[in-house]
């Protein structure tokens, strides 16, 4: 069995604490009456996937929940109510990253966008004085700067190949299992981290002393 040298780590409901419904709730209270059917055509036409892979950019995302809301919206209100969603990092996890740094490559994998991202390194510098988000990983990657988004199991060969890494020394975690799975596909090892279940701290250990034993 070969050694894990690289943890792959997925960012919302993993590192960053995050709480779907809220934007859910947000987009209710602007759209009204019309919330249901945007939100069936945002599902049935990929609008948040395309968003993810920057198919549509951040001015086409907010004007298009603007054009849709019963009443005026600002800009600022539409990109409010996006980030509602995510919660904050917590101090915990970075002494996480730090202690698995010395003994491990760091990798991040997100599923997310420019507004959100633009919301977590603001957040981030704020509540804890990192001017550098991504300098806390060997390398960061995400979906809408690669093109590509969870599952497909092309964004998983990506970070292999252009990481140089070996998938069978490669663990990736995540909060979906769909996501595991894909990376399993490859042949990168997985934990399926429930955020509900046992810490993150717990999970990431309880692996490593079964594949390193």
């Amino acid at each position: 069995m070969l050694r894990i040298k690289n943890i792959i780590f997925d960012l919302g409901n993993v590192l960053y604490d995050i709480e779907i419904p809220r934007a859910h709730n947000y987009f209710k209270s602007i759209l009204g009456e019309r919330y249901e059917a945007v939100h069936h055509t945002h599902i049935t036409s990929k609008f948040f996937e395309k968003f993810g892979t920057n198919e549509i950019n951040a001015e086409q995302f907010v004007r298009n929940f603007q054009n849709a809301a019963s009443q005026v919206v600002s800009a600022e209100e539409v990109v409010a109510g996006w980030n509602s969603i995510l919660l904050g990092f917590p101090a915990y996890r970075l002494k996480l990253l730090k202690d698995l740094s010395k003994k491990y490559q760091l990798y991040l994998l997100s599923n997310t966008n420019s507004i959100h991202m633009d919301h977590i390194r603001k957040h981030m510098l704020e509540e804890h004085g990192i001017e550098n988000f991504d300098a806390l990983f060997t390398k960061a990657y995400y979906s809408h700067e690669i093109g590509l988004r969870k599952p497909n199991r092309m964004i998983y060969e990506h970070v292999l190949k252009d990481a140089n890494l070996v998938a069978g020394e490669s663990v990736f975690i995540d909060d979906l299992l769909e996501n595991i799975e894909a990376a399993e596909q490859v042949g990168i090892h997985g934990i399926w981290h429930k955020p509900a279940s046992i810490p993150l701290e717990e999970a990431i250990a309880n692996f490593l002393k079964i594949n390193e034993s």
